[in-house]
């Protein structure tokens, strides 16, 4: 199956070199091997859904992060989708997981994978001391929950991007009463229902 992996990879995303594709498969292994314990995906996910489903719909949030230097932060991480995979692919991301069982599988996976991404094994609520670049998320709450939750790690610098259904687009709105906020929504490459809601520029409205 690296072989559609490889195939689907240098269909869609070019500049990705070899070494990562054959890292993508390592991961996607540890993902099967760990999800007859622990639900990290459904149980009837095939390895064509993994590499198709979540892996390539995880994978396109890099065309819209400018520097690998910058520090990503991904709410809710649970498998590693879309955080691990961004790691992977040359990003500096904290991965953030409630859920003690699946912090142990994130830590195995960067572990051998000898990536740099830090594992937190933590409510995003109680995030704090820093700022980050950009903050990912992909069916975890309501945008407007992970914003108010995490905003102490938000800064008007930060870039928010998530991987949501066409219908949570109606969402903003929730937002637009503690924030203001410049939006782009774009088209999910891999998912037809989907979009990339982009949001930028945060300010929350003074109470």
């Amino acid at each position: 199956m690296v072989d559609l992996l490889s195939e689907l990879i240098e269909e869609n995303f070019p500049n990705v070199p070899r070494e990562t594709i054959l890292q993508l498969n390592t991961y996607l292994n540890l993902v099967e091997k760990w999800n007859a314990k622990i639900n990290l995906v459904s149980k009837n996910c095939s390895r064509e859904e993994l590499v198709t489903r979540h892996l390539l719909d995880s994978l396109q949030l890099i065309e819209y992060i400018n520097s690998p230097n910058a520090l990503v932060t991904d709410l809710g991480s649970g498998g590693g989708f879309p955080g691990l995979v961004l790691a992977i692919a040359g990003n500096n991301c904290n991965l953030v997981e409630i859920n003690t069982k699946k912090t142990v599988f994130l830590k195995e996976a960067v572990l051998k994978l000898n990536l740099k991404s830090k594992v937190l094994n933590q409510d995003f609520k109680t995030l704090t001391g820093y700022k980050s670049d950009y903050i990912v998320s992909r069916a975890v709450s309501n945008i407007n929950y992970l914003l108010n939750a995490s905003k102490a790690i938000v800064s008007e610098n930060t870039v928010c991007l998530f991987l949501k259904s066409k219908n949570q687009i109606e969402e903003i709105k929730e937002l637009e009463n503690s924030w203001s906020f410049d939006l782009a929504i774009y088209e999910n490459k891999f998912n037809n229902d989907g979009v990339i809601i982009e949001i930028k520029k945060l300010k929350e409205w003074a109470k």
